[in-house]
């Protein structure tokens, strides 16, 4: 099964092509990623929200409850590993974590770290990679660790230079045994 969205839809695409319309979402939504909540074949979905401002789950009924508003240009989510969610900001360039219950966002990862965020990935380790492209720190693959410490994994600090090159770095090797990105 592949899942995907069209502006202002959220689909399920099943391994025969077949398309269902799960939820209708105002406010182009940016970024989904399943939840493994034990609900649907794989969990509910996180989707960010950017022209609102916010971080919604949707179940397989269509069901949204909404986690967190007033964000600055959410644009890429993931969860932490007790179930909390990291959002990344494009507006502020930082990262905000968000209780599993949804509610009141705190500075995880602060802006003068980071610049011209495009996504973030869990690494499985309790941290994150995320991709910046562009901007005045340039185009770049970060590590954030569970301890909210930044490293640079790749990229330049030239700006302008390969300005989407972050968003989808291509990686031939791992970057550490039993490490790899796709």
């Amino acid at each position: 099964n592949a899942w995907g969205y069209a502006p202002a839809s959220l689909m399920r695409v099943d391994s025969l092509g077949s398309i269902t319309t799960i939820a209708v979402l105002a406010g182009n939504p940016f970024d989904v990623k399943v939840e493994n909540t034990g609900a649907l074949p794989s969990g509910d979905f996180l989707v960010t929200l950017p022209l609102f401002g916010q971080l919604i789950r949707v179940d397989g009924a269509g069901g949204v409850t909404t986690l967190a508003t007033g964000l600055a240009s959410p644009i890429g989510v993931d969860t932490f590993p007790n179930g909390d969610y990291a959002v990344a900001l494009s507006s502020t360039d930082e990262i905000v974590r968000i209780p599993r219950a949804g509610g009141t966002p705190t500075t995880w990862v602060p802006s003068s770290q980071l610049g011209n965020i495009k996504d973030l990935v869990a690494d499985g380790e309790g941290g994150f990679f995320v991709t910046e492209a562009g901007g005045a720190l340039g185009a770049r693959l970060m590590r954030v660790d569970a301890g909210g410490n930044v490293t640079q994994v790749l990229g330049n600090a030239a700006f302008g230079f390969f300005q989407g090159a972050a968003h989808s770095p291509h990686l031939n090797v791992p970057l550490a045994p039993g490490t790899a990105l796709n």
